[in-house]
């Protein structure tokens, strides 16, 4: 643990002078002291008290049923805020509040989806003439996802439409009366890099303007970020989120069902540990996987000190349980290893060279 602490007061440091070549030298020297990225019970984390105790979470983004919710024992719900994305099934208060009391009595967590990186054509905001006339702040269709389209996620037109005091997205979350939300496509920025100076720092920016006008109104108001565990790295920002989610950690980037490789995994949980040392939650969500890959996953996941979900991509059903399995048939368990700390390094020091000869990009 003496290293984990050194390791922290680098990256402290960083985020306090703020050096771009001192970064370097603190992904190398942090990559050197990860050590072990499995969890044991015996590790001293940093004291957190902000997310809710959780070792189970559900996530459904369609076909929304609260009363089949409510007969759920899972700590955590992400939903959407309407019944079908659109204004006219917007859920009440009333319908969050009896989702907050699990069956058992016990208090549970529900969240609010939000893509704040892409736009959706189903949403209230959406204008039909945005077809022929686009607003400025509108980019090109996501060919992954139809009805999505990415979005300069900077500009006071897309803000105003998420932050907007009396008829903004998270006003309307907030109105409902969740405990957070759950932000999806903060990795927008990854479509931006190579055409907008600082395009990271523009969506961290993003997100901190997000975090302040909630909590603003509701004080204590969690924010939880799906993927983009590489913005993790700041500890300023770090500090600003509540837990973290991450889709396809063991399985899935090169289909649903194929193991990713060995560094893209520990890329990965070298991001996400900083979060879990500071005791705040990881959620991984798997998808596709068949009833043996599902436990062997469980297992892995469990013992990085991760909290799993197993879903169907399209997330329109209540995910069940998971049984225990043998886990000496399963594959090898994952970690922070040497090829995956290489990586990490190599990005960092790519980063810096693309930050320095890029400081000439102008803003689209």
């Amino acid at each position: 643990m003496q290293n984990g602490r050194q390791c922290g007061l680098l990256k402290r440091l960083i985020s306090t002078l703020n050096f771009r070549w001192l970064s370097v030298l603190i992904i190398l020297e942090c990559a050197g002291l990860a050590g072990l990225s499995t969890f044991s019970a015996g590790d001293q984390l940093a004291t957190f008290t902000g997310f809710p105790p959780a070792t189970s979470w559900a996530y459904q983004l369609q076909n929304i049923d609260i009363q089949a919710l409510e007969r759920t024992d899972h700590d955590v719900l992400v939903i959407d805020y309407s019944a079908d994305g659109g204004e006219d099934s917007e859920f009440t208060a009333s319908d969050i509040a009896r989702l907050k009391t699990k069956p058992d009595g016990q208090r549970r967590t529900v969240l609010a989806y939000l893509s704040i990186g892409e736009a959706e054509d189903y949403r209230f905001y959406w204008k039909k003439e945005w077809a022929v006339t686009p607003p400025t702040w509108l980019g090109e269709l996501d060919p992954e996802w139809p009805g999505n389209y990415t979005v300069r996620y900077w500009s006071a037109g897309w803000q105003s439409l998420i932050l907007g005091k009396s008829d903004g997205y998270l006003h309307k979350i907030l109105a409902a009366n969740f405990d957070g939300v759950y932000l999806d496509r903060v990795d927008g920025f990854l479509a931006w890099q190579d055409h907008v100076e600082d395009a990271e720092g523009l969506m961290k920016g993003f997100v901190r303007r997000l975090a302040a006008d909630a909590r603003k109104e509701q004080p204590g108001f969690l924010i939880v970020q799906q993927n983009a565990e590489n913005l993790l790295a700041e500890h300023a920002y770090r500090d600003l989120i509540d837990a973290v989610a991450k889709e396809d950690l063991i399985y899935g980037l090169e289909g649903d069902a194929v193991r990713n490789h060995p560094e893209s995994i520990s890329e990965a949980i070298f991001f996400l540990n900083d979060m879990r040392n500071q005791g705040k939650p990881v959620f991984v969500v798997e998808y596709g996987l068949n009833g043996r890959q599902q436990s062997c996953a469980k297992s892995e996941i469990t013992e990085l000190g991760y909290i799993a979900l197993f879903a169907e991509r399209a997330l329109a059903d209540i995910p069940g349980n998971v049984g225990s399995v043998d886990i000496a048939g399963c594959a090898k368990r994952s970690g922070v290893s040497d090829d995956g700390r290489q990586n990490v390094i190599e990005k960092a020091f790519s980063k810096f060279s693309s930050n320095r000869s890029g400081a000439g990009k102008a803003i689209p």
